[in-house]
């Protein structure tokens, strides 16, 4: 639906407290050191990635809706011994490593309960976490299974609730290993020698789901200490720099989950005032490493980088950038960052959360963004070839609903005068791959006139939480010659998805295909604007939809 001229707002664009500069000199707290991070993720977009596991013992695993599900568990006997259901990753890892995985225990008679291996060298000796509704010695806490039997070595505090997802991460740091849940420590305990194991997935009894499954392994090569320049800020490179990483394909592929990846010089940064300094000196082909904590303020990455050198900002979930107010500020502003990838990491607290201006090429994988005050990630001001993906993106729209969108795309009409010089916005071939956008007040995705050639595939979009006066479907397309495919939605206002001929010529030429809508509404599950060449766009029978009283679609569909 039309929405109203967006005033502009006066943005803050940079955070600078705590840098402290001293005669000249810029000095930073931050240890540097040459690595190489490899990143491992698992692709769940059908059964095919069953191979990337195998089971240990017990019971059934499956691959729907991009999650791994324990579908027919084994139940464990009364003071049996380790678990009853394991699945192993078929990849063993050394050095340091994090293990990350959004999981959820689904209700069980004995109390639901999910768990993670480590460690794994056999049925008889490995490490495992479990997770449950109850607190006992067998479910609740860190536990070691060897030659001894089973022993608890660590107790969580706090249970678990059946059916609820959980952000959960094991990290290794040479000989300790530590568990969070929800970005906080609830455990941690010292290891011997489990180079060259497994991790994975287990259960005493009852069915479980993961998500989001993630493995980032960081082999340290060489230890080295930031010199002190007493002339410039720039951040010192390597005297002989390491091959850096392929470019990324400009076009996007079905489900992607490309490793992060670097062998360039990796710069760690554990406060605020470090990470602006980084992102002010970081140089092509390096890494901009943050440590799990909370990184205040409105930040800024304007390097370009290259497609032979790019620059990785990369974290987990419990390294989160916080603007601090929804009323002002973008909290992560790629201003002209060409080439970068933004990995991992929690964006919140603004008044938008990622805004990217004349970006090109660029990723942004596998992070959350949530509390906005408007939309959480937007591609805006000639932004092209750019992807959102395998992200977990709600809560948006917290200061006006109207413009509480998930992913926005290009610039409205009324805007192009302040964001593109008058001109058409061309934000085009952008791609919103497998990401799960939720609890946005306006739509999971807008796609604005004057944009063409987006990829928009294989997202679960829920529209419960559209409260925005225009918010009335997941998707709002007024672009040109997208592709609309496999995407999943749930509780759309009116229909699910809509198209929009906003200025003529633009919003035709799209198609939609093997989309699932499931709508308790009385409209349809695509609504076409069949006026000014509208009904030039495609819709293929492979879509589905049920609840819609009106049906698929006000067109006919095609093979």
């Amino acid at each position: 639906m039309k929405k109203p001229m967006r005033l502009p707002k006066v943005i803050t664009l940079s955070f600078l407290g705590g840098l402290v500069l001293v005669a000249g000199a810029l000095f930073v707290a931050d240890t540097y050191h040459q690595s190489t991070i490899a990143e491992t993720k698992v692709n769940l977009a059908n059964k095919e990635s069953l191979r990337d596991f195998t089971i240990a013992k017990g019971g059934a695993w499956a691959v729907s809706d991009y999650k791994y599900s324990l579908v027919n568990p084994v139940i464990a006997a009364n003071n049996a011994v380790g678990n009853a259901n394991i699945s192993l990753q078929k990849i063993a890892f050394s050095g340091d490593w994090k293990f990350s995985v959004r999981a959820k225990g689904n209700s069980y008679a004995d109390g639901a309960n999910f768990g993670l291996v480590f460690g794994y060298k056999s049925a008889e000796e490995y490490y495992f976490v479990n997770f449950s509704e109850n607190k006992t010695d067998m479910t609740n806490g860190i536990f070691q299974v060897d030659a001894n039997g089973q022993k608890r070595i660590a107790t969580f505090a706090d249970t678990i609730k059946a059916n609820r997802h959980y952000d959960i991460a094991i990290e290794r740091t040479r000989s300790s290993v530590k568990i969070s849940q929800e970005g906080k420590q609830v455990g941690a305990i010292s290891v011997g020698d489990i180079d060259n194991r497994q991790v994975g997935f287990s259960s005493n009894g009852g069915t479980a789901d993961y998500i989001r499954i993630t493995m980032t392994q960081d082999k340290k090569v060489a230890e080295q200490k930031p010199p002190v320049n007493t002339e410039a800020p720039a951040v010192p490179a390597p005297a002989t720099p390491a091959p850096a990483p392929a470019p990324e394909a400009t076009t996007p592929v079905p489900s992607p989950t490309p490793a992060v990846t670097s062998t360039g010089y990796v710069i760690r940064v554990s406060t605020s005032a470090g990470l602006v300094s980084a992102l002010a000196n970081v140089k092509p082909g390096q890494t901009i490493r943050l440590a799990d904590g909370v990184y205040q303020g409105n930040f800024v990455a304007s390097t370009p980088a290259t497609p032979a050198k790019p620059i990785i900002l990369m974290g987990t979930r419990a390294a989160i950038l916080d603007g601090g107010s929804i009323k002002k500020g973008y909290v992560l502003h790629l201003k002209d960052a060409d080439y970068w990838k933004v990995d991992g990491i929690s964006v919140k607290n603004g008044q938008k959360g990622i805004m990217s201006d004349g970006v090109n090429n660029t990723m942004i994988n596998n992070v959350e963004v949530s509390e906005t005050g408007h939309e959480a990630v937007h591609f805006r001001a000639f932004s092209t070839d750019n992807t959102i993906q395998n992200s977990y993106i709600h809560d948006t729209g917290k200061l006006k609903a109207d413009y509480g969108e998930g992913v926005y795309l290009g610039t409205a009409r009324s805007n192009w005068k302040t964001y593109s010089s008058g001109k058409i916005d061309t934000s085009d071939r952008n791609s919103v791959i497998g990401n799960r956008i939720e609890k946005t007040a306006a739509e999971s995705i807008d796609i604005k006139e004057g944009t063409t050639g987006g990829i928009i595939r294989g997202n679960i979009l829920d529209g419960a939480g559209m409260t925005g006066a225009y918010a009335d479907s997941w998707i709002d397309l007024k672009g040109n010659e997208y592709l609309i495919e496999g995407n999943k939605g749930v509780n759309a206002p009116v229909d699910g998805m809509q198209t929009h001929v906003i200025v003529e010529g633009w919003g035709v030429r799209n198609t939609f295909s093997a989309n699932e809508m499931n709508l308790s509404v009385k409209g349809y599950g695509i609504r076409l604007q069949t006026s000014k060449g509208g009904t030039s766009n495609i819709i293929k029978c492979n879509n589905k939809v049920i609840g819609a009283e009106l049906g698929l679609a006000n067109i006919a569909c095609k093979p």
